[in-house]
Parts: structure tokens; C-alpha cells; sequence
């Protein structure tokens, strides 16, 4: 006996936004998102760059992830 779904599978929802954001930790400046950080810069300003540069390419895969669910 065969087993699945005969009727079209339920529609994608897209995923909540991802907000990256600078924290001081231990040893520096962290870019942390959700429960992930990354190893602490010495430097707070570059920190920012990368938390900006990653936010950017989320926020465009986020766009582009929506054009394709609709």
C-alpha cells in the first residue's frame, strides 16, 4: 500500500525576521543573532559593519525567499 498526501501540500509560511544586533562579551564586541554569536572583535565599529552587511543579505534573502512563496 502506497502512503502520502493525494491533495497539494499545505503553502510555505516565511520565516519571521532576522535581527542582528552588537553585544559587548567577554574579550570584545559580538554580532549575535538568535542564540549565536560570533568570536568577540577587539573593535566595536567593525562589529556594527559586520551585524549591517549580514542584516542587509538577510533582509535580501528574505525578499527574495517571499517572491518565491507567493
Amino acid at each position: 500500500m502506497m502512503q502520502g498526501c493525494v491533495s497539494e501540500p499545505p503553502r510555505r509560511r516565511a520565516a519571521g525576521p532576522l535581527r542582528y544586533r552588537v553585544e559587548r562579551r567577554e574579550g570584545g564586541w559580538s554580532v549575535v543573532v538568535n542564540a549565536c554569536a560570533t568570536r568577540p572583535m577587539a573593535d566595536r565599529s567593525r562589529a556594527e559593519a559586520l551585524a549591517r552587511s549580514l542584516q542587509a543579505e538577510a533582509d535580501g534573502l528574505r525578499h527574495q525567499t517571499s517572491r518565491w512563496l507567493s
